[in-house]
C-alpha cells in the first residue's frame, strides 16, 4: 500500500460525493419507473413526474436519509481499491464532515427554535421549514455518501486481506 496523490484524493472525493449521489439517483429512478409500470395509477400518467412521484423513489433518494446514495456509495467504495492502490479513499470523508460541522455550529436561527435544533432540523431530519431541505442534500448528503465510500474501501482492504492473508502478488509470483 502506498501514499497518495491529491489528484487521486480529489477524483476519489468526487466520485464518493457526487457520482455516488448521481448512480444513487439513477439506480431509484430506474427502480420507481419498474414499480410505476408494475402498479395501478388513478389518473393520467405522466411520463417525467409519475416515477419520481413513486414511495420508493422518496424513501431511496429523498431527504433526510439518502438510501440509494448512500447505497452507491458503499459499492464504489468496495471496487476503489480495484482501481486505484493507494488510502486516498479512506479520508474522503474528512473534508465532508469539516464542512459538515462548520455549517452546523455556524447556524443561526431565524425561528422560534434554537440555533442547534434548527440546524438540527435543516441538516437531519425532515422539518426542513423554507430551505427546501437543501442544506441535507448540499451538505449532509455528501457527508454521508463520502463516509459509506471509506467504510466500503476500509472493508473492502480488510476482507481481501482477510480472503487472501498472503496477497494475490505473492501468489502470481510462486508459479
Amino acid at each position: 500500500m502506498k501514499g497518495f496523490s491529491i489528484l487521486e484524493f480529489v477524483i476519489q472525493s468526487i466520485v464518493a460525493t457526487m457520482g455516488a449521489f448521481v448512480l444513487g439517483a439513477i439506480g431509484a429512478r430506474l427502480l420507481s419507473i419498474v414499480v410505476g409500470l408494475l402498479t395501478t395509477n388513478a389518473g393520467p400518467i405522466n411520463v417525467a413526474d409519475y416515477p419520481v412521484d413513486q414511495q420508493v423513489f422518496r424513501v431511496l433518494v429523498d431527504s433526510p436519509y439518502f438510501l440509494a446514495p448512500i447505497t452507491a456509495a458503499f459499492v464504489l467504495g468496495l471496487f476503489s481499491n480495484r482501481v486505484w492502490k493507494t488510502n486516498a479513499g479512506f479520508w474522503v470523508w474528512l473534508f465532508p464532515a469539516v464542512f459538515l460541522v462548520w455549517n452546523v455550529f455556524s447556524w443561526k436561527s431565524y425561528t422560534s427554535r434554537t440555533n442547534l435544533a434548527d440546524a438540527w432540523a435543516n441538516y437531519f431530519g425532515s422539518d426542513c421549514d423554507g430551505s427546501e431541505c437543501l442544506y441535507e442534500v448540499l451538505v449532509t448528503a455528501p457527508f454521508y455518501t463520502s463516509l459509506a465510500y471509506s467504510v466500503g474501501s476500509i472493508a473492502m482492504r480488510v476482507l481481501g486481506a482477510a480472503r487472501w492473508p498472503i496477497g494475490l502478488g505473492t501468489m502470481a509470483r510462486r508459479k
